[in-house]
Formats: C-alpha cells, structure tokens, sequence
C-alpha cells in the first residue's frame, strides 16, 4: 500500500463515524422525524420532514453536531404562501418540543426565509421550511434547492467516493480554508462534494488544483468546472449572472444551470488550498489532515526563522451571532493589516476559536490576529509618483493634493511626512481605537516581536 493509501485510510478511521455512532445519530433524528411527522398530520399541512445536509448525503464526520431538518411543503398548495412558511413552522416545532418551547430554547433565526434552531441531546438541530421542488427553476428561495444537493450526491457517488469527499473537508479544514460564511470565504462543503465528484478522487482533486487558473474578474479568463456541461463551449459571463462570477474558480452547480456554487469562494482560500496541495502531494503527511493551533510561541518560531518581526493580538469578542462576531474579528484584522502594510507586510492571518454558549446562540472565544512585517521603523518621509508635467489638467489637482512637489524625469513627485515611523508605537494608536473597545470585551494579550 503506497504513502498517501495508508495515510489516507488512516485519517478516515479517525474522522469517520463508527457503525456504532451511525446508529445512533440515525436513531435520534428518526424519532425527532416521526415526532414532526405527527404535528404536520395534525394540523392538516401539506408536508413531510426531510433529513438534509451532509447527515443525508453520508458525507457526515464522527464529531458531527449539528442536523439539517427541511420541512417541504408541497409546492402546489404553497408556491404562493412562501413568505408564510416559517409561521406555519412555528407551531409545528412548538407542539412537537413543548418544553424545549416554554422553556424558550426554541429560537426563530431570522433571514431570507426564517428557520429554527433548538439544542438538544447533543446536537444543534437546524428547522428549515422549504418548498418541493424537483427543479431549481422552480425555487423561490435558495433554501428550497438544498434537497437537490443531497439527491445529486446520493446519486452521484458510492461509499468510496464519499470517502474521498470527507478526505477533502478535512483536509481543507485542517488547512484553514473551509466554510463558505461571509467572514471565512472558503469552500463550503457541497462545493468540496461537487469537486471530488467531478475529479473522482481526493488526490485527483489535488492534483487538478495545481492546473487552476485563478483569476477574481468576472469576465477574465479563468477555471470554469461544469461538471453537467451546461456551458460547454460557452462564455460564462454570458451565461451566468456576472456579480456571482467573482470567486477565483467558477464552479457549475450541477442542480442548477444558473448557479455559480462557488461564488463565496476568495483568492486567498484558493491559494491556501494549492499551496497545501502541493505540499502534501510531494511530501504526504498526516499533518496536513490535523489543524495546527495557533500559538504565540509557534509564530515567534517562524518570525525568528524568517528574520520577521511579529505582531499578535488575543481579543475576547463580545457575545453575539456567529456571522456578525466573525465579521467583526475579520473587519478588524483587515484595518490592522493596512495600518501595518508600510512596514513591509510580509504574511497575516487571524484565528478565532469559537465557543458557543449552552444554547448555541451567542458567539464569543478568543480572536488571534497575527501580522509578520519585515521593517520595524519607516523612514520620515516617502515618495508618490504624480502624472507627467505634459497633463496640465492632473498636474494642478495633484499639486493641489501635496504641498511638497517636484520634477523628476518629466512627471511629478510628491514628499510626504509618514503619521508615525515606529512599528511599536503605530501598534498602541491601534489598540486606543474605540472601535476595538466597543467590539471586543478584552484585549487579553499583545506582543511585538522584533528581530
């Protein structure tokens, strides 16, 4: 058996559910099922409760904690009730978990369509009224595809495939490039699903990545995968809406002609994904399946290798929504990020390690933002190229926008004063903006390593 079959086969007994825990969670969602099952006869609803996510597609991991349930309301009876569905829901959900309700555990999440969570015998249960459809032309809300999903993976790939689909999350969690939530940017799980599928294996996958040309233009020449050749022979930006065509890959929904699945997707989750692909493929490890913590040791380790000099915060977030706390996190890592770009940013990054509190619905934990910068004192001034001396029109306003100008090889150049030359003292006006005082409860820990 070569290197990369033992490792493979290795990370799957340890990420892969036991017959035992398979059991188990069928068990408990099956008498959650029959209890909705009974509310929706009783009142009389056209409906059935639909298992969905990756439970469904048997794609799941054995730490899986959270449970897709769509509730499909015929689409006849209800395509022109779909603003109503949620409130349909409502009732259904508080006959079916009566204490869970007095006890207000459960929590109407609001959105496109509202849905429901409720957190019970160790799982997040996520409540989801949908319409039935058989085709994604029909859905009046993006919600009403996701069954669709779970049918083209059914169909689509046999255990060994789904395998190869589970090698690929954890591989692209382990590597910091999984999860299609606006604050992450990285591939969600049906993309790594449609992916693996295409290229029928993990390592085939890898291997195609390295090929990938990445560009975030929409109407700029890039890697279109269209596993169901929708557009085969076609431009793309013709075919598909172009403000879905900005992600550095374009990725063909096969259940929907129109979709662009990998719209979420960022230019630097993409690179992350190939550098670590080719990586692996040249020296396979286990590693590159287990996510390295972040640890100010860690990262001095690497300044001081590099001859970099490291800056790192520890921010407690305050208690709120998953997606606003970590917009939150990644707003402030970028503000930081161009405060220190003139000190020769050489590598940044952040790391939240989320804890949920006892009902799933408030977000804290400990932000880590770290940037590792080449200089650590600017000099007092720096230059900035004007327009050439011929363009009247520019000269004027640029002279008018800097005071100190002068000539040189024809074009304008301004002199100006940097606001601070020190990387230390750059760093404390950082952490005196309200900002991080209204955002975070603490700053738990800063350090600036020079070297």
């Amino acid at each position: 058996m070569s290197t990369i079959n033992t490792i493979q086969k290795s990370v799957l007994k340890s990420i892969s559910p036991t017959s035992t825990r398979s059991k188990e969670v069928q068990d408990i969602i099956s008498k959650i099922q029959k209890k909705l099952q009974t509310q929706i006869k009783k009142q009389k609803l056209q409906a059935e409760a639909f298992i969905g996510g990756s439970i469904a597609k048997g794609t799941y991991f054995a730490n899986k904690t959270d449970v897709d349930i769509f509730i499909r309301f015929d689409y006849i009876t209800y395509k022109t009730k779909s603003n109503q569905l949620s409130d349909l829901l409502e009732p259904i959900l508080t006959a079916a978990f009566p204490l869970l309700a007095k006890k207000n555990k459960l929590h109407r999440v609001h959105g496109s369509r509202d849905y429901f969570q409720i957190n019970m015998q160790g799982f997040q249960f996520e409540f989801v009224p949908i319409l039935n459809i058989t085709d994604a032309k029909d859905a009046i809300n993006i919600t009403d595809v996701t069954p669709l999903h779970v049918d083209y993976v059914n169909k689509s790939a046999n255990k060994q495939l789904k395998d190869q689909i589970r090698l690929a999350k954890q591989f692209a969690k382990a590597n910091n490039c999984y999860g299609a939530e606006s604050y992450i940017g990285g591939f969600s799980g049906y993309v790594l699903e449609i992916l693996t599928i295409h290229y029928s294996s993990f390592e085939a996958l890898l291997k195609a990545s390295q090929k990938w040309k990445l560009n975030s233009h929409p109407n700029e020449k890039k890697t279109v995968i269209d596993p169901s050749n929708y557009h085969k022979g076609k431009m793309i930006s013709f075919e598909i809406d172009v403000s879905k065509l900005q992600s550095p890959i374009v990725v063909v929904d096969p259940t929907d002609k129109w979709r662009n699945a990998s719209a979420a997707l960022i230019m630097q989750k993409v690179k992350l994904f190939q550098k670590a692909a080719k990586q692996y493929l040249k020296s396979p490890n286990k590693s590159f399946f287990e996510k390295q913590p972040v640890t100010v040791k860690n990262l001095k380790q690497i300044a001081k290798k590099s001859k970099l000099n490291l800056t790192y915060l520890e921010l407690i977030p305050n208690l709120g929504k998953q997606d606003v706390v970590g917009c939150q996190i990644l707003k402030t890592f970028e503000f930081i990020k161009k405060e220190l770009k003139e000190f020769t940013l050489k590598q940044a990054n952040w790391d939240w390690q989320r804890q949920e509190n006892s009902d799933g619905q408030e977000n804290s934990g400990k932000a880590i933002l770290y940037y590792f910068t080449k200089k650590s004192k600017l000099p007092k001034t720096f230059k900035i190229q004007g327009p050439p001396t011929t363009m009247s029109a520019a000269c004027k306003a640029f002279k008018k926008a800097h005071k100190n100008t002068t000539t040189v090889q024809g074009k304008l150049v301004a002199t100006e004063n940097y606001k601070q030359t020190d990387l230390e003292l750059v760093l404390l006006a950082i952490l005196k903006k309200s900002y991080l005082k209204q955002k975070f409860q603490q700053l738990s820990k800063t350090e600036l390593t020079l070297n």
